[in-house]
């Protein structure tokens, strides 16, 4: 492309005018990894443009399968479809451990679309401090339509309810929780486009562990006894949010 014209642009002689370093118009024309929530320091982002090879797959049973859908994803060429054999209470999760970052406020963000017959779907976020697992995930109930944050020892509470949400392969959603893996509590959920204040929801203190890690769990549950399929895409983690 030439300086200064549109990406396609082929009607003017070019030439280099600043070094590779220089990438500030080459950013501006990409733009943010998230154009969902763009607070925080990028730590990991996966558009499943490179197949499923950075996640462990978690199933119910050899019949409830992770695999590639082309043509529909959200961003890049390929989404993650799980397919949820029709037997009750079947699940497929994707799991991912990242290399320990700074102690900070964390953000977990994904991108999804789901079938009619998919119950819930659930997103964990953990991270090891002072030798603890510490965590929280939500919940989507795709039967009852309530949005429902789990914290603390046990406890849970319903953040939204008669939530309906688009399904089908094309009704992409977002969603993203962060937390503050410092105060050892949550700070916000945006789901369907609205925030949720988490103040004061104290994180899940696990096991002792000897081991550092950030984990992320996210995947899909059903019950209706028929076949579900649920898509992902856009799995975006990040530090210091504010």
């Amino acid at each position: 492309m030439s300086h200064g014209l549109p990406d396609y642009s082929v009607a003017a002689p070019s030439s280099t005018i600043f070094p590779v370093l220089d990438t500030g118009e080459l950013a501006a024309r990409l733009g943010a990894p998230s154009v969902f929530d763009r607070r925080g320091n990028l730590l990991f982002q996966d558009d499943f443009s490179n197949g499923l090879g950075l996640w462990e797959t978690l199933v119910y049973s050899a019949e409830d399968i992770w695999s590639l859908v082309a043509g529909n994803a959200p961003a890049g060429g390929f989404s993650a479809s799980a397919f949820l054999a029709h037997g009750n209470d079947s699940f497929a999760f994707l799991r991912k451990y990242i290399g320990y970052p700074g102690v900070s406020r964390c953000g977990f963000e994904v991108s999804f679309a789901m079938g009619t017959t998919v119950r819930t779907l659930q997103c964990q976020f953990y991270l090891t401090v002072d030798g603890y697992a510490y965590s929280a995930y939500w919940v989507y109930n795709n039967n009852t339509h309530d949005l429902i944050f789990y914290y603390g020892d046990g406890k849970s509470v319903t953040l939204d309810s008669d939530l309906y949400i688009f399904n089908g392969l094309l009704k992409w959603q977002t969603a993203k929780v962060v937390l503050d893996f410092e105060e050892l509590e949550a700070v916000r959920l945006i789901f369907n486009e609205r925030e949720h204040d988490l103040s004061g929801y104290e994180l899940t203190k696990g096991g002792a562990t000897d081991e550092n890690y950030l984990m992320t769990l996210v995947g899909f549950y059903q019950e209706f006894g028929v076949d579900s399929d649920g898509y992902l895409d856009y799995v975006i983690v990040t530090q210091n949010e504010v």
